[in-house]
């Protein structure tokens, strides 16, 4: 009963913000070729505002984005709902989960130290955390060993929160759990990003 594309849209959605986040972490490597980085990290600020300041960059360009995605939309006449709780809501978890995927990729920046590589072992993460979540495909369609992939994927939770605030439908209708789960995720990135932050000049 629920047209497919407006289906699609939180899906798509959060797909385009984890792109723009997994590579975020190129500037690091780009940084570190040009000596920006010995620079940063010599300055008295935390690691982790340096960090949190790099997330919060990739976290603007996927606003802007989603806004762009949000007036295709209107113009297309894709039924979403246009309450103001459930757009705030959708923004602020669409950051949050922007957010973590770029301290995740500035984790990977920290430890990966060529261009080419890091952009491989990005589409070698990103791909599969898209396909294992439930941004193309309702949970119950799925296998039972995919089903279990998808129920520890960060991603699955992000986008069931954006599709229960958009169209109404979601997993089971926990949004506090979705947003518990993103935020951990977020938490966990955050630190790890922080402590490997400084091995990047390494």
């Amino acid at each position: 009963t629920l047209d497919y594309r407006a289906y699609l849209v939180p899906g798509v959605m959060a797909q385009a913000a984890m792109f723009i986040a997994i590579f975020f972490g190129l500037s690091v490597i780009w940084e570190r070729d040009v000596g920006q980085l010995q620079r940063l990290l010599a300055t008295p600020l935390p690691r982790s505002s340096i960090v949190l300041g790099k997330a919060a960059g990739a976290c603007v360009r996927a606003l802007v984005q989603a806004l762009l995605l949000l007036t295709v939309l209107a113009v297309a006449g894709i039924a979403v709902r246009w309450t103001v709780t459930g757009m705030v809501g959708t923004l602020a978890m669409l950051m949050l989960g922007t957010a973590a995927f770029a301290c995740m990729s500035m984790l990977l920046a920290a430890l990966i130290k060529e261009r080419e590589r890091f952009m491989g072992i990005g589409q070698l993460i990103m791909m599969p955390l898209f396909f294992a979540s439930s941004a193309l495909y309702p949970l119950s369609v799925m296998p039972g060993w995919l089903r279990a992939i998808a129920h520890v994927n960060p991603l699955t939770y992000e986008v069931q929160a954006l599709r229960q605030m958009l169209v109404g439908v979601g997993g089971n209708g926990e949004l506090w759990l979705d947003f518990l789960v993103v935020i951990g995720f977020f938490a966990v990135m955050l630190l790890a990003a922080t402590r490997a932050y400084p091995k990047a000049i390494l």
